[in-house]
């Protein structure tokens, strides 16, 4: 399961890569540029065509005249005018306006039947078929700009719809990299926890009593490698109470000297702080100047983060277990529900311990 995650993972983000890398500056404008190419706002629009309106009305008054002026002389040498002055400006805005407006009309008319084959030649009584539809006409530039900038506005929707779509995926992605995680840790979780409990089977079955020290290094082995930051910095120590004080029963990691000098009373050291709390915690950053991590003259590894959780019986705690590492950060708060099973164990085993010793001795 992790591998095809692993390769479906790998495959959408080569695609994403490859896709992003066939974009060609030149006829794949960037996001920022055509994001910039919006409609005008109606203020401007109005601004717009208000200022050629009063340019036009500036040309007519200032060029109408002597074009009309030099347009009459001509007209009446071939005497199509009587007079010179009859020939004005109005006329000629007349005539032009004329021309003008029959141009326009003529190349609606041809270019709507050029563009719409559904449309008949006709009145409402008389309907021909469109002969003239032209599936390979092109709209003039004014429809070409209007449908220009509704296909700015459409990409540039899309583009923040894709943006959303990106965070999504990356959140995703995430999502899915972080239940890979938990996955394999509980995977490797099941398979620690049954060879621990077929340990005991056989050892039971074979009528052998398992060794104490024995048995919690076994836990401990296994609970090493179920961490959630999975590196090879870590080391574990179980303390065990006897009578006033705390004292290393088994561990994995630790230097000898450590474990046969290492002693807490109640509230001393971290291990300590612990069985008088009687309550889980981690401590990730530890800082020089905490007095619960002295390490009294014995020599030891710095350690950057620790792992604390008492093994405790009705409120009675009868040992705790520690687990530091080398990393400032090598701790996070799902570890204490993985590492609550491995303390039960070790509980199960100590108390299975107790409960022989006092027969043997009755």
């Amino acid at each position: 399961m992790s591998n095809q995650y692993a390769d479906s993972k790998s495959t959408m983000l080569e695609e994403s890569s490859s896709a992003e890398g066939k974009k060609n500056p030149e006829t794949n404008p960037t996001e920022p540029q055509l994001a910039k190419e919006k409609p005008l706002s109606f203020i401007k629009l109005v601004l717009c065509y208000g200022l050629a309106i009063i340019l036009f009305m500036l040309i007519f008054n200032a060029f109408l005249p002597t074009i009309s002026e030099w347009i009459s002389i001509p007209l009446f040498k071939f005497k199509l005018i009587e007079d010179k002055t009859n020939f004005d400006k109005w006329k000629l805005f007349s005539v032009m306006g004329f021309i003008f407006l029959s141009y326009t009309i003529v190349r609606f008319i041809g270019n709507t039947w050029r563009t719409n084959e559904k449309l008949e030649i006709g009145t409402a009584v008389t309907g021909f078929p469109n002969p003239f539809y032209d599936p390979t006409f092109k709209k003039n530039a004014v429809d070409f700009d209007r449908s220009y900038r509704e296909l700015v506005v459409d990409y540039n929707k899309n583009v923040e719809l894709l943006k959303e779509a990106r965070e999504y995926h990356k959140g995703l992605i995430d999502s899915l990299e972080q239940l890979e995680v938990r996955l394999r840790i509980l995977m490797r979780h099941n398979k620690n926890a049954t060879r621990v409990v077929r340990s005991l089977n056989y050892s039971y079955y074979k009528d052998s009593e398992l060794p104490l020290d024995t048995g919690l290094k076994l836990i401990l082995e296994e609970c090493i490698t179920i961490l959630e930051k999975d590196q090879s910095d870590k080391s574990i120590s179980l303390f065990k109470v006897e009578g006033d004080q705390l004292k290393i029963a088994s561990s994995v990691r630790i230097n000898f000297e450590s474990v046969d000098k290492r002693v807490f009373n109640k509230g001393v050291g971290f291990a300590g702080y612990i069985w008088e709390n009687n309550k889980a915690e981690i401590v990730n950053n530890i800082e020089g100047n905490d007095s619960r991590f002295e390490d009294g003259g014995l020599p030891a590894t710095k350690i950057g983060s620790i792992l604390g959780y008492p093994l405790a019986i009705d409120n009675q705690v009868i040992g705790v277990l520690c687990l530091q590492s080398e990393s400032e950060e090598g701790f996070i708060e799902s570890d204490l529900l993985t590492v609550e099973f491995y303390v039960r164990c070790c509980t199960l085993l100590m108390i299975h311990d107790k409960i022989k010793s006092t027969k043997a001795a009755g």
